[in-house]
């Protein structure tokens, strides 16, 4: 029978009596094994009703491909939750304080889904790595003064607790990491009650501020970037905007690698560091040169092809706080829609010329050449459903239980599988802004 909640709250109080009752020399000198045992195991089972006896339920130092985690946990429903424990007072305080006056507890609800990191520090990004790299959906960072819980899969933070009597305070928020609510779904419930937006609006004035910056560095430097201007000495718009274009591109799909794991997490990171405390290495820029062949190489990307982008010369006055500032972005906190909004109202301004420089402006006609303007969802979802919709599940109203169409539509072309259309119809019900027209232009493509 698993504990009830009044069972709970008052072994949580005892708990938290055994904690008052340490002295501040006592924390300090106190293990992180120490605190594992004495009040972290203790939390998990007598609190929260995990059976921590049970080698198949809760297991320590995990042998796994990506080291050994403190403490792993199996919910029979299925999945793994990976703990990374800490001393007492090692753990900082979150940037970001509570809304509430009377605890310190950050709620999902208080917290937006941004895609610049305001609400981690790098022992917690470890902690989300780590998860991340074996597999895991769940990764809690804890030393039991404070426990936060993340979704390492999107790289956001779900929960924090930034104090022990906030355990109590808000128990019910608490209580959704019992073991019974967690193989009920309670942590995907959690997640899910993080703010969503259509647009992220911090990182859409990331990218466009920097593609300004990076342009008129590239105009101060004439002498290393003849490229860039025209045989009367005027800047050459056209090949401005595609090379700055391809550079910040090739730098986000770098970040976004490191993110997913793909490429080593800090390889842009280890350029930057051996740059600022080295001034007799290669520039930054030279780094980056040899760094772009080497994953062409490696990916044979398009976007790393060798072309004018490679002539460029920034300088590291601009190059080191733009690198810098992409170690804030999160790139697995984007999901593809917000990514993909985001991407398209940028494509909504463009450099231009100003004063003999390059400014950013509004560039409508571009937006309607590329069909970037925000379509609403519920007109997306009409065009999928009677187009695609209605062509792969034969039926009037484009839903796979709706009324069947008469005579039923011809089988699907042999360009690609079945499984992949309905995917893509999925996504294209998710996404607006131009996305459903797009889709059109290419299933016509693929099916004629």
């Amino acid at each position: 029978m698993p504990l009830t909640e009044a069972e709970a709250r008052q072994k949580l109080r005892a708990l938290l009596d055994d904690f008052h009752k340490l002295t501040p020399t006592q924390r300090e000198e106190m293990t992180e094994a120490s605190v594992v045992r004495q009040f972290i195991d203790r939390l998990l089972e007598e609190v929260l009703g995990w059976p921590i006896k049970d080698p198949q339920r809760y297991q320590y130092e995990l042998h796994t491909q990506v080291g050994r985690p403190d403490l792993t946990l199996f919910p029979e429903s299925g999945g793994v939750i990976f703990i990374e424990a800490k001393r007492f007072g090692v753990i900082k305080d979150l940037y970001k304080p509570s809304k509430s006056l009377s605890t310190r507890t950050l709620k999902p609800s208080e917290m937006a889904l941004a895609g610049m990191a305001a609400d981690r520090t790098p022992e917690e990004q470890q902690a989300i790595n780590y998860a991340f790299a074996n597999g895991g959906r769940w990764a809690i960072l804890t030393n039991f003064e404070k426990l936060r819980l993340f979704n390492a899969r999107r790289d956001w933070l779900v929960l924090s607790f930034d104090d022990p009597y906030d355990y109590l305070h808000d128990f019910d928020l608490l209580w959704q990491l019992a073991y019974h609510n967690v193989i009920r779904g309670s942590l995907d419930a959690l997640s899910n009650q993080r703010h969503a937006r259509d647009i992220d609006s911090q990182y859409l004035a990331f990218i466009n501020e920097w593609r300004e910056r990076l342009a008129q560095d590239v105009i101060a430097r004439r002498d290393q970037n003849g490229w860039a201007f025209n045989a009367d000495g005027s800047i050459n718009l056209a090949n401005l905007r595609a090379v700055v274009q391809r550079f910040l591109d090739r730098l986000v799909v770098i970040r976004f690698a490191e993110d997913h794991l793909v490429i080593p997490p800090g390889t842009l990171r280890q350029f930057y560091e051996l740059r600022k405390n080295n001034p007799y290495t290669h520039t930054m820029d030279e780094m980056l040169d040899n760094f772009f062949r080497r994953f062409d190489e490696n990916h044979n990307s398009a976007l790393f092809a060798p072309d004018l982008t490679d002539k460029a010369s920034f300088s590291d006055d601009t190059l080191l706080p733009l690198v810098e500032k992409l170690y804030e972005v999160r790139y697995r906190a984007l999901p593809a829609d917000i990514l993909g909004n985001t991407y398209e109202q940028y494509l909504g301004k463009t450099l231009a010329l100003h004063d003999g420089s390059v400014k950013t402006r509004d560039n409508l006609e571009t937006r309607k050449k590329q069909g970037s303007y925000y379509t609403p969802q519920v007109i997306v979802r009409y065009i999928v459903d009677n187009s695609l919709g209605r062509y792969l599940y034969g039926t009037e109203d484009g839903q796979p239980d709706g009324k069947p169409l008469s005579p039923h539509p011809p089988a699907p072309s042999p360009c690609t599988e079945r499984g992949r259309k309905t995917a893509i119809l999925r996504l294209s019900r998710r996404n607006g802004s131009g996305c459903a027209m797009r889709l059109m232009r290419w299933w016509r493509t693929c099916t004629a």
